[in-house]
């Protein structure tokens, strides 16, 4: 028998409100054979707290998110095609990001309020 000690924060870290960089360190469209969703995995790079965010291919909102992160993040013009073959193009990139909580069930979610720019430099700094 063995005994397993419960974590239920699991070590998680939720990224601070305000202007942040965060850091795309995955990317993934799933399902694998006919993709519905894009889904990012952001870390701060000043504290590490992460965030996942997801667009719905099948929401017209969501296309329109993801079309504004994809002109910030690769450069990408309205009428530009984004193959989702080429996701991993997104891994590495840094963003300048507007944080905000909002509280659901008494649990608080960090999303992106808005994304400002792309930053090159390794420190993070604008």
């Amino acid at each position: 028998m063995a005994i397993i000690k419960l974590n239920l924060q699991g070590g998680f870290k939720i990224v601070q409100e305000g202007e942040r960089v965060l850091e795309i360190t995955a990317a993934t469209c799933t399902p694998s054979g006919k993709p519905n969703k894009l889904e990012l995995t952001m870390k701060d790079v000043e504290d590490g707290a992460s965030l996942k965010n997801s667009y719905k291919f099948d929401n017209e909102t969501s296309v329109w998110l993801m079309g504004l992160m994809l002109n910030v993040a690769l450069g990408l013009e309205d009428g530009d095609d984004f193959d989702t073959k080429d996701v991993n193009r997104l891994l590495g990139i840094r963003l300048l990001c507007e944080v905000k909580h909002s509280k659901k069930k008494k649990k608080t979610y960090a999303n992106i309020a808005r994304i400002i720019e792309r930053v090159s430099d390794p420190i993070g700094e604008v």
